[in-house]
């Protein structure tokens, strides 16, 4: 099983904003991890045929959840719900099953993973 999991986050001024973690097998090994900028990540992802990300075939894809709120938005764009959808597509076109995660777990999960923060 090689899980990947995407911090969703993208600028249009083609920054490397958006965060990203590889896991290999059940136990959770981390292979890599680091961001990219939108185009990175869409070229990384392979999105015909299997989910591939750079030759790991990717079975599970976890995504950071995130909610437009227009009152605070102003009117900017918003390319981390495009983010959201693009992955979510490629997930649906390959048939990999995708999970939203709420950004509250973190302090949950750093918790359970044994994580100090520097």
């Amino acid at each position: 099983m090689t899980l990947l999991a995407i911090d969703p986050r993208r600028s249009f001024r083609g920054e490397k904003t958006i965060g990203y973690a590889l896991f290999q097998d059940s136990g959770g090994r981390e292979i890599e991890r680091g961001a990219l900028s939108w185009d990175l990540l869409m070229k990384r992802l392979n999105m015909f045929g299997d989910l591939d990300f750079d030759g790991y075939v990717i079975s599970q894809v976890v995504i950071e959840d995130f909610i437009n709120n227009e009152k605070s938005r102003g009117g900017q764009q918003d390319g981390t719900s495009e983010c959201i959808g693009a992955v979510e597509f490629a997930c649906i076109k390959a048939e990999v099953p995708f999970t939203r995660q709420k950004p509250s777990i973190l302090p949950v999960a750093m918790h359970h993973a044994g994580y100090v923060q520097k």
